[in-house]
């Protein structure tokens, strides 16, 4: 909601049922291009610098948590439902992904591989 109302709010502030309707699949986008790209503008020679798929995923489900019409699809048509589930959101997901995989997105931030010693017996 910061970045949609461009105002700061504090921890544990709640939102109203209508202010949820309000964010469209276009906010969602746009924020998660700003994350993820540092820029909302996005085209294909573009690299995602600033988080990785997961990131965004996690962004995705936090999202859709406070979402009212959270266990429905987005309706294009009607403009309607969880906008987390649009194909222009999941859209975005899969070009990271693809980026990802040909190693021009974010860097892991993972020390080392997990060995059988991290696991308890």
């Amino acid at each position: 909601m910061n970045y949609f109302h461009s105002a700061e709010y504090e921890l544990g502030d709640s939102f109203t049922r209508d202010e949820l309707l309000e964010i469209k699949p276009e906010n969602i986008y746009n924020f998660m291009c700003l994350t993820a790209f540092g820029k909302t503008v996005v085209d294909c020679d573009d690299n995602p610098t600033g988080c990785r798929k997961d990131t965004l995923v996690y962004h995705k489900k936090a999202l859709s948590y406070f979402m009212p019409d959270k266990n429905l699809e987005w309706s294009e048509c009607r403009s309607e439902g969880n906008p987390t589930r649009a194909v222009i959101v999941n859209k975005l997901l899969e070009f990271v992904a693809k980026k990802q995989a040909k190693k021009l997105g974010k860097d892991p931030q993972s020390v080392r591989a997990m060995t059988l010693k991290d696991f308890p017996r």
